[in-house]
């Protein structure tokens, strides 16, 4: 069998698509199964996003050295800091940072629970001084939507260094593959023509419209904002055009088809701001489709969850969350593979137990007995119908 984590997933599933034969079984967790074309679009509606709304200074794409990649990450880094202490709150564009943050990353279809903040949790000052008394002693997050967007900092901050270091990384591999020289943009997601607007979806709208509208910066803030992404629209001396040749290079790198082939377990946490959940129900859907005239047909694709009854804690007369306290409750669906804990070690020995079970299944009753097993697994929703947010297209047409 095959099995990896990530990257290691994507490599794991095609290493199986091109050797059915050799291969009895494949295990990808976490994995972004989209390709990497289509995991960095997301991390150019945030960076973009960011560039209007946050920092202009970002360079974004076509990174010349590890130097200029750096310079990025750092501004992101050192701006998130800021906010998280207290000390930025509206940027030099005039955008308040937290709500253009949240909106990048609600746009890329980041999760807005993170390690610490479970995106539901208020600070208990709320109910026992009195919202007036919490406001002035600084006490929070004062409500979920708060909660959600101090999520959103930490997504965007760990989900940059993937973003920037990494688009850095492939434009170079692209640039050698392809003999682009550094006189030519080696930038293979192109936002010419996207509508930001668009990304966001009225779900979207309806649980943080008011949060994104939260400020006195400037009224009716959110469509301010979606207006300033969007005028933009149409032209590329402002944004970034993407070089044929850099697209086929990175269409060209060996990924996994969708292609079923052998039995295949997915597996990935709800809540990941690395490689979103909807890569592994999209390439499910591929698999289920590619294999629908099989007899038996042994794939399956489970999720992580986290308590339904939030994990972010307070120590006695915390003005914020105990950071420590809240990732230690935190122990199930929230994260980039995090199948930590007792919980989520049953996860995955539990999940080599169900491919197991598939790989060796003769008949249908035998085959619903093995993917029962992760099923049955703490942390693991049990929800069969269950399908994650679908991933955001930016092009999509």
């Amino acid at each position: 069998m095959v099995w990896g984590e990530s990257l290691g997933g994507l490599i794991a599933q095609t290493i199986a698509e091109r050797n059915p034969g050799k291969i009895a079984g494949s295990l990808p967790t976490c994995a972004p199964l989209a390709g990497p074309e289509q995991a960095f679009s997301g991390a150019m509606t945030v960076m973009y996003t960011w560039k209007t709304l946050i920092a202009p200074t970002l360079r974004v794409a076509n990174y010349q050295s590890y130097t200029q990649a750096l310079s990025d990450l750092g501004t992101v880094l050192t701006t998130l800091g800021g906010v998280a202490a207290g000390t930025v709150s509206t940027s030099a564009v005039g955008y308040p940072v937290a709500q253009a943050n949240l909106l990048a990353g609600l746009m890329a279809g980041l999760p807005t629970k993170s390690t610490v903040y479970d995106g539901q949790t208020v600070n208990p000052a709320y109910a026992t001084l009195g919202t007036l008394a919490a406001v002035v002693g600084g006490y929070s997050p004062a409500s979920a939507g708060a909660n959600s967007a101090a999520a959103m900092l930490q997504n965007v901050g760990g989900a940059a260094a993937l973003g920037i270091l990494g688009r850095y990384e492939l434009e170079q591999r692209a640039r050698a593959i392809a003999s682009i020289p550094a006189t030519t943009t080696a930038n293979f997601n192109d936002n010419i023509n996207v509508s930001y607007t668009n990304l966001l979806s009225s779900e979207q709208r309806g649980e943080f419209g008011d949060t994104l509208n939260a400020s006195t910066v400037m009224p009716n803030l959110l469509n301010a904002m979606l207006a300033k992404l969007d005028v933009s629209k149409g032209d590329a001396t402002v944004r970034f055009g993407a070089n044929a040749a850099a697209v086929a290079a990175v269409r060209a790198l060996p990924a996994a088809k969708g292609v079923y082939s052998v039995p295949t377990l997915l597996i990935s946490t709800t809540y990941d701001s690395i490689v979103a959940a909807g890569n592994t129900s999209e390439f499910y859907a591929k698999l289920a489709k590619s294999g629908a005239k099989s007899k038996l047909l042994k794939i399956a694709q489970y999720y992580t969850v986290p308590s339904p009854d939030g994990y972010t804690k307070f120590a006695a007369g915390g003005k914020s969350p105990d950071a420590a306290a809240s990732a230690a409750a935190n122990t199930s669906g929230v994260g980039h593979c995090t199948f930590f804990g007792i919980a989520g070690g049953a996860q995955i020995t539990n999940a080599v137990s169900t491919l197991n079970a598939m790989v060796n299944a003769k008949t249908a009753s035998a085959l619903k007995k093995a993917k029962a097993i992760e099923y049955a697994t703490a942390g693991v929703n049990n929800d069969g119908q269950y399908e994650p947010d679908a991933l955001k297209r930016p092009n999509a047409k």
